[in-house]
C-alpha cells in the first residue's frame, strides 16, 4: 500500500482520484523526517522525472509517494477510471519507479514488465506505453455472462487456451492475452480512433475456435448423439453432458453384466499334462491335513509362521497369474 508524501511542492491534478488509486493515508511526521534524511539527490530525480512527465503527458497523473517501508516511489498512470469488479474504479495501467531506478509496469494490478532505467528518456519510453499518444488498447477479454450463455453451456466444457481469472479482478480472456498491446498496422480506423477497448490476436483466436466448436455441436445429428452415448464409443467423456455421460455409463454397465453371464460357465480344453499339472494343484491345495502337517513340522522347526505366509503369497500369485492368462484368451475360468 502506498502513502501520499507530505511534499507541498506537488500540484495534484484530482486529489480524490489520487486518493483512489495511490491509497488514502497518508504520511505521517516521523515518516516525513525518515525521507528527509534521504540523500537530496534521490529526492530530485524523482522529482526531475515527475516534471518531466507533467510537461511531455498531460493526459496522465504523476505522483510522488512513499511505501510503507518509507522508501519513494513515482506512480505514473491515467486519470480515467473503469469499474473492474471485484476492484471497483480502478486505472488500467501504472508504471511504478522506485528511487533505485526498478520499475513495475502493471495492468490491472498485474505485473507485466520489470526492469530498470537510469534516464528520463528512458522513463518518457514507458509513460509513452501508458499514454493515449502511445497508441496502446485494452483487451476486454471474453464477457463471462456472454461466455456461459452462448458458449459454455452448448459445448460443455473450457478450451485448453481459455484462462478463468478470479483475482485481482474477474475475467474470462485467453492464456496469451496481452492485457495492454500496441495496434496492429492494419487495424480499422474505427479501432485507432473510436474504440478505448479492443481484443488482442490471442483473444480473438479464442472466440474463432469457440466458434468453431459451437458451430460443430449445432451441427450434430441426434444420430450421432446417440452414438456418443453407447458403450463401445470412443467420443471423449469430456465433451459429453452429465446426462449424456451419465446414459453412455449405464450403458457400459449393462454390456459387462451381460458379457459377465455368457461367460462365466465357460467350459476349458486342456492338454492331456494341462490337465494331470491342474488336478496335482487341486489336489494338493484341498488336501488341509497334508497341508497342516508340513506346518505343523515347521512349528516344531520354529518356521511353521514362516511357511504360512509364504504359502499365501504364492498361493495369491498364482491365482493373479492364472486369472490373467485366461482374461487375455477373453475367458473366466471356475478352476480358482
Amino acid at each position: 500500500m502506498l502513502a501520499f508524501k507530505a511534499d507541498r511542492d506537488i500540484e495534484l491534478h484530482d486529489e480524490d482520484i489520487t486518493n483512489h488509486m495511490l491509497g488514502k493515508r497518508r504520511t505521517t511526521d516521523l515518516q516525513v523526517q525518515e525521507c528527509e534524511k534521504r540523500p537530496r539527490i534521490v529526492a530530485f530525480t524523482l522529482t526531475e522525472f515527475e516534471k518531466a512527465g507533467k510537461e511531455k503527458y498531460p493526459d496522465l497523473m504523476f505522483c510522488i509517494c512513499t511505501k510503507v517501508d518509507g522508501a519513494g516511489a513515482l506512480t505514473c498512470c491515467r486519470k480515467d477510471l473503469h469499474n473492474h469488479p471485484p476492484l471497483g474504479l480502478v486505472s488500467r495501467v501504472r508504471v511504478v519507479l522506485e528511487e533505485d531506478g526498478k520499475y513495475d509496469y502493471q495492468v490491472l494490478l498485474f505485473s507485466k514488465e520489470k526492469g530498470k532505467i537510469g534516464t528520463v528518456n528512458e522513463y518518457m519510453l514507458l509513460c509513452d506505453q501508458v499514454s493515449v499518444k502511445g497508441g496502446y488498447k485494452f483487451c476486454p477479454g471474453i464477457n463471462p455472462d456472454m461466455y456461459k450463455t452462448k458458449y459454455h453451456d452448448v459445448i460443455r466444457y473450457d478450451p485448453k487456451k481459455l484462462r478463468h481469472t478470479v483475482h485481482p479482478v474477474q475475467r474470462i480472456d485467453s492464456g496469451k492475452c496481452k492485457l495492454w498491446h500496441k495496434l496492429a498496422k492494419n487495424a480499422s480506423i474505427l479501432e485507432k480512433d473510436n474504440m478505448t477497448d479492443v481484443m488482442c490476436s490471442g483473444c480473438k483466436c479464442l472466440i474463432n475456435e469457440l466458434n468453431q466448436r459451437l458451430k460443430k455441436v449445432q451441427n450434430t445429428t441426434s444420430e450421432q448423439k446417440q452414438h456418443h452415448v453407447n458403450a463401445s464409443s470412443r467420443f471423449p467423456e469430456k465433451y459429453l453432458s452429465p446426462k449424456s455421460l451419465k446414459k453412455k455409463r449405464q450403458n457400459m454397465q449393462q454390456e459387462r453384466t451381460a458379457l459377465l453371464k455368457n461367460y462365466t460357465h465357460t467350459e476349458i480344453s486342456l492338454s492331456e499334462d494341462q490337465h494331470d499339472q491342474m488336478c496335482d494343484i487341486v489336489d494338493k491345495v484341498s488336501n488341509a491335513k497334508e497341508l497342516e502337517s508340513m506346518f505343523t513340522d515347521g512349528d516344531n522347526h520354529g518356521v511353521g509362521l514362516a511357511l504360512r505366509e509364504l504359502w499365501k503369497s504364492d498361493l495369491q500369485n498364482v491365482k493373479k497369474e492364472f486369472e490373467g492368462d485366461q482374461q487375455k484368451n477373453g475367458i473366466l475360468s471356475t478352476y480358482i
